[in-house]
């Protein structure tokens, strides 16, 4: 099942999922205890929305960008890497049509199937 799905929506290339040990005063850096895997998935972008955020002030609303982004991919590749909130998931330009973005989990989910939705956010610029 996980082979079809990666196949018909995964695009050709890899997502690298990369434990990550977050930074007091910085982004942080690679945690060398855990393996880096390089795996299949597929990347989603939902749809953008721009939401209330925080209280106003002199008459003014703060409002912010708000989009979900997430990657559906076989369990067994987040548990070989360990990988858990904060680690970072490295998608590459050739693959997913990005930029090369970086994003952090910010949650995984399982869906039934052995597949797990890692639901993330854009990681800060180290």
């Amino acid at each position: 099942m996980n082979r079809t799905i990666d196949n018909t929506f995964g695009v050709k290339g890899m997502v690298r999922i990369v434990p990550w040990i977050k930074g007091s005063y910085d982004a942080g850096r690679a945690d060398p205890g855990r393996e880096v895997v390089t795996a299949p998935g597929v990347l989603f972008y939902g749809e953008d929305a721009v939401v209330a955020a925080g209280g106003g002030s002199g008459g003014f609303q703060g409002r912010m960008a708000e989009f979900d982004v997430w990657l559906s991919i076989d369990t067994a590749h987040l548990q070989r890497a360990g990988a858990r909130q904060g680690d970072r998931i490295e998608v590459r330009a050739e693959t997913f049509e990005t930029n090369g973005e970086t994003f952090e989990i910010n949650r995984i989910s399982g869906d039934g199937i052995s597949r797990s939705k890692v639901y993330m956010l854009r990681a800060p610029e180290e």
